[in-house]
């Protein structure tokens, strides 16, 4: 988000350019996909072209971020902190110091309070035999659930060993997506949701 705002207010770069087409640049999935995404600026937008080319990949774009070990769980952008801090804080922060203070003590209790109910309804969850895993909490088994009931439209082509090639096919439009090459022993899968959730994709399910 920061880099997409210093782009938009760069005084040398072109600003026509459609927000999507940044995002399809930072949700790269190879290094040839980036350098893709990257060559569709050089037309129309040669300057936003070399802006976004002088910064090193693996600050921003998700195939570097995930080749060194990172695992971001969906999120695109680092942005989520000062959205977090605004929405927590929200108007303590035009308080008096001392105000601040007492009025964090508050929230803090109130939001561990929150915290400690909720994992209270997770234990109780633990014990109910209808979920399909065990000890994982509440949004896991909803994601679970989805990518099993895609994992139906996926197409094995063949296997080698762990390593297997898989192709899926949207029901709502019937187009089949890019095959994609999932190794159950590194845990991994070329669209990245494996590595970048730490749970399996429905290629890999």
């Amino acid at each position: 988000v920061h880099i997409l705002r210093n782009v938009r207010s760069a005084k040398k770069t072109e600003k026509g350019f459609h927000d999507d087409m940044f995002w399809r640049l930072q949700g790269s999935e190879s290094l040839e996909k980036y350098a893709q995404h990257l060559a569709d600026f050089q037309s129309n937008f040669p300057n936003t072209m070399v802006y976004l080319k002088d910064i090193d990949p693996s600050k921003w774009v998700r195939y570097a971020q995930l080749k060194k070990g990172a695992h971001t769980f969906g999120w695109r952008s680092n942005n989520a902190g000062e959205i977090a801090q605004g929405s927590w804080l929200g108007t303590m922060r035009a308080m008096h110091p001392l105000d601040f203070f007492a009025a964090v003590q508050i929230k803090a209790y109130e939001t561990l309070s929150t915290a400690a109910k909720d994992h209270s309804t997770w234990r109780a969850q633990q014990g109910d035999v209808s979920l399909p895993l065990e000890g994982v909490v509440p949004h896991g088994v909803k994601l679970y659930q989805e990518r099993s009931s895609a994992s139906v439209s996926c197409t094995v082509s063949r296997i080698i060993g762990q390593q297997g090639f898989v192709s899926y096919r949207s029901p709502n439009t019937g187009i089949w997506h890019p095959e994609r090459l999932v190794d159950l022993d590194k845990r991994q899968c070329s669209c990245l949701c494996f590595q970048e959730y730490m749970f399996p994709c429905k290629c890999a399910l």
